[in-house]
C-alpha cells in the first residue's frame, strides 16, 4: 500500500510541477518516487533477512536487511544531491511558476498521507525490530515537513509573487540527504555493535533476579543478529558454600526462561564468588587507586581463575576516551596491588573505550561488591 501510495504522488507531483513549472515540486516528486523504490528495497530485505539458518550462515540472514539499508540509503543521498545541483540553477535563474488550486490540494493531500505513513512505518517497525522499517518512518515525518515547505513556497509566490522556488527545492534536497545520512549512521551503529537497548537489559535482570541464590551477574554480552533475533551471554555470581546441585541447574533454568519469554539463545556461565580477604583487598585497592585518577573509570568485571600453579585475575576498565593514552599507568597501578598480597597471582588487564561498542553491560544485583572466582 505506501508503496502505491508513493508512485501515486509522484505522478500527481511530478504533472502538476512541470505544468506550473515549479522546481520544488518537482524535487518533491523525485523524492516519492525514490521512497517507493526504498520501500520495495526495504520489503525485500526484510525477506532475505527472515531466511532461517543454513550451513554457511548458522546465525541466519538477519543482517542482510542491515546491508540492503546501507545500500537504498547511499541512492537516497546520491538522488538528493543531484536534486540539490538542480534546485541551485533554479536559485540563480528564478522563474515564475503557475499556481492553480489543484497545486494546492495536491501538496495539502500529500502531507496527509505522508503522515499516515509514518504512523505506519513506525508501527510496523516496533513490531518487527527492523531498522529499514524505523528509516522509512523517519523519511516520511521528513517529507511531510519537506512537502510543506513546497507549500509555503506556492502560497508565497501566489499571495506575495516571492520567488523562492528554488530556495525551497534546495531545502526539499537537503531533507533527503539528510535523511539518507540518518538512515546510515543508525545501520551503521549497528553493523559495528552498540549498546544494548535498556529495556531489553531489564528484562533479562528481571528473569535472573528469580533465582534468589544469584548474587550478581559478572558481565553480559548481547550479540544482536537482526530482525529481533538475539543471543545472550553472562556470568551468575554464587557463593561456593550454597547448594550445588540445585546451583548446577540454574543455568538451564535461566536460558529456558529467556528462550520462552524473549525467544533468544543463550550461554550462562557459573562464577564462584571469593570471601578471601587478600582477595578482596587487591580488588578495593585497586578500584581506590583508580578513582583517584578519575572517577568515571569503571571495573566492568573482576574475576578470579584457578590454574595449575597460580591464580589469573581477569580485570577488565571501561575508560572515558580522554583516559586511552594512560592505559600504561592504570595497568601499574593493579599489578602493583597484586604483587604486595602475593607471587602467585597473575593479572590479565583488558581496556575499552566507554561506551562499549560490544553492548557488554556489568550489572550488580546488590550493591555489595563482590570479587568471583572460576572453577
Amino acid at each position: 500500500m505506501p508503496i502505491l501510495l508513493n508512485i501515486i504522488l509522484f505522478l500527481c507531483k511530478f504533472i502538476i510541477g512541470t505544468i506550473s513549472g515549479s522546481m520544488a515540486i518537482t524535487a518533491d516528486a523525485w523524492n516519492n518516487i525514490l521512497d517507493a523504490g526504498n520501500s520495495t528495497i526495504a520489503l525485500l530485505g526484510i525477506k532475505i533477512a527472515r531466511y532461517g539458518k543454513g550451513e554457511k550462515h548458522p546465525f541466519g540472514h538477519g543482517r542482510m536487511e542491515w546491508m540492503v539499508s546501507l545500500f537504498s540509503s547511499m541512492v537516497v543521498m546520491l538522488a538528493g544531491y543531484e536534486l540539490l545541483k538542480t534546485s541551485w540553477k533554479s536559485v540563480r535563474n528564478p522563474k515564475n511558476i503557475t499556481v492553480s488550486l489543484v497545486v494546492f490540494l495536491i501538496l495539502i493531500i500529500s502531507i496527509v498521507i505522508k503522515l499516515y505513513m509514518y504512523a505506519y512505518y513506525r508501527k510496523v517497525a516496533k513490531s518487527s525490530d527492523s531498522e529499514s522499517m524505523k528509516a522509512m518512518s523517519v523519511d516520511s515525518l521528513c517529507d511531510s515537513l519537506a512537502t510543506g515547505a513546497v507549500l509555503v513556497s506556492t502560497i508565497a509566490n501566489a499571495a506575495f509573487g516571492w520567488k523562492i522556488d528554488g530556495w525551497c527545492g534546495m531545502v526539499v534536497s537537503v531533507f533527503i540527504i539528510y535523511t539518507g545520512y540518518s538512515s546510515i549512521s543508525e545501520t551503521g551503529k549497528r553493523i559495528v555493535g552498540k549498546t544494548p537497548d535498556k529495556e531489553l537489559i531489564d528484562k533479562i535482570e528481571m528473569l535472573v533476579k528469580q533465582y534468589g541464590v544469584i548474587e550478581n551477574i559478572q558481565e553480559m554480552t548481547i550479540h544482536d543478529y537482526g530482525v529481533g533475533k538475539f543471543m545472550v551471554a553472562m556470568e551468575i555470581g554464587v557463593y561456593e558454600q550454597e547448594d550445588s546441585e540445585l546451583i548446577k541447574g540454574i543455568p538451564e533454568d535461566i536460558s529456558y526462561a529467556l528462550y520462552e519469554k524473549l525467544g533468544c539463545d543463550s550461554v550462562i556461565q557459573i562464577s564462584y564468588l571469593l570471601e578471601d580477604e587478600n582477595e578482596r583487598q587487591i580488588y578495593f585497592g585497586s578500584v581506590e587507586e583508580i578513582k583517584k585518577i578519575d572517577e568515571a573509570i569503571q571495573v566492568e568485571n573482576f574475576r578470579i581463575v584457578q590454574a595449575q600453579k597460580h591464580k589469573v585475575i581477569h580485570v577488565d576498565i571501561s575508560l572515558p576516551m580522554r583516559l586511552e593514552k594512560r592505559e600504561n599507568e592504570i595497568r601499574k597501578i593493579i599489578e602493583n596491588k597484586i604483587c604486595k598480597v602475593g607471587k602467585e597471582y597473575k593479572a590479565m588487564i583488558k581496556f575499552k573505550i566507554m561506551p562499549n561498542y560490544q553492548g557488554t553491560r556489568k550489572i550488580n544485583i546488590n550493591r555489595k561488591m563482590k570479587v568471583s572466582s572460576q572453577k
